[in-house]
């Protein structure tokens, strides 16, 4: 008994000794068998042929223990004919739904089978059974995401009732080639993660996808009206392009006030550039841009200006320099091509001129009647 104890102690990390000590130790042939597959695999040679080599050790730990996940898995990738190996791979499936080894090979024939939803499926149960492997399996859920006819299977599983769901939404919208596909699904999934909504909206933007951005902003925003909408703009910065960016340096920032009714502005002396610019609708028709400018000192004429541009790289539509006090601009209806536009603030602080400090009211942009 006490030699069958140390075997069995030993059936991991030394399963030659464990088997030289126990014969019967059957675990201990699946670990032997296990380690010359992986052994075969890192020399580059493909699964079936790694399979190949460790086969018969493998029958021969399942002859000894019928419950040996490892083994079946090498059984499985070990056979040419694919209704065998998926016969072998459901009925291990049935007895350990554990192991990881097993699990990636069913992994595998779902894949080959194009059964999304199983795919979906056998990754949900190895994240709940594995909760930290998150390096390894992402990737492959990724790999998952990036496939269209997917899509659907994705909201049934993402429901949020598990904890790797949520750090599964942040890994994909640090993946640019995931962000389209990911929006297209974003509305039906019930996760609440304003970091990766955030980043998601910002990416799309970002990789020229705008018109996607803009949708799946609008939609989580929809109790805030629509984007643009005539009247004043708020100070928001959360949702970049589509509310405020700020720029945030010592010498050169900008900020919303406590209440949120004014743009802080503060520039140094020989500093200057967009303090503050976000992407609006503009209206159809002619619309009148007001706004109010308060500072501390007598700024310089041109030391804060508004421009409104079709692009980033595209000439101003519109570029005007704000007063203290009241502004009030009337333009023309913009081109089509110019929606949305892009607003932008800037501010300047020639050098030997004293630090800029100014406050900008909110800023509203109303269409004409």
């Amino acid at each position: 008994m006490a030699v069958q104890a140390y075997s069995s102690i030993a059936t991991r990390k030394a399963p030659e000794q464990s088997v030289a000590l126990f014969p019967m130790n059957g675990l201990a042939d699946e670990q032997r068998a296990f380690r010359i597959f992986q052994s075969e695999a890192a020399k580059g040679r493909g699964l079936r042929e790694a399979a190949r080599e460790s086969r018969n050790l493998a029958l021969i730990a399942q002859a000894k223990e019928p419950l040996t996940p490892k083994a079946y898995a090498i059984l499985a990738a070990a056979q040419s004919d694919r209704e065998i190996r998926n016969s072998i791979l459901a009925r291990a499936n049935r007895l350990n739904r554990r192991d990881l080894a097993l699990q990636g090979f069913v992994l595998e024939k779902h894949l080959d089978d194009q059964a999304y939803d199983s795919v979906l499926g056998t990754l949900d149960e190895m994240f709940r059974v594995n909760p930290d492997r998150d390096t390894e399996f992402f990737p492959i859920l990724g790999e998952a995401l990036a496939i269209d006819e997917a899509l659907d299977a994705f909201p049934s599983i993402l429901n949020g009732d598990a904890e790797w769901h949520d750090r599964f939404l942040s890994f994909a919208v640090r993946v640019p080639e995931l962000r389209s596909n990911l929006a297209k699904i974003r509305n039906e999934i019930p996760i609440e993660n304003d970091e990766a909504d955030r980043i998601l909206i910002a990416g799309l933007a970002a990789q020229g996808e705008l018109s996607t951005a803009r949708a799946l902003y609008a939609n989580l925003k929809s109790t805030s009206g629509p984007i643009g909408a005539d009247g004043k703009l708020d100070w928001a910065s959360d949702f970049i392009p589509f509310e405020w960016r700020f720029a945030d340096d010592r010498d050169f920032r900008s900020q919303a006030s406590q209440d949120g009714e004014f743009l802080e502005v503060f520039v140094r002396s020989g500093q200057g550039g967009v303090v503050a610019e976000r992407v609006i609708t503009l209206p159809s028709s002619s619309f009148t841009i007001r706004t109010n400018v308060q500072s501390r000192g007598s700024p310089r004429s041109e030391s804060l200006r508004l421009l409104l541009k079709c692009g980033v790289n595209d000439a101003p539509l519109f570029d005007k320099a704000l007063k203290t006090g009241g502004n009030i601009f009337r333009l023309e209806a913009a081109p089509d091509a110019c929606s949305p536009a892009l607003l932008q603030i800037r501010a300047r602080s020639l050098r030997g001129e004293p630090t800029l400090r100014l406050e900008l009211s909110r800023i509203e942009v109303k269409r004409d009647k």
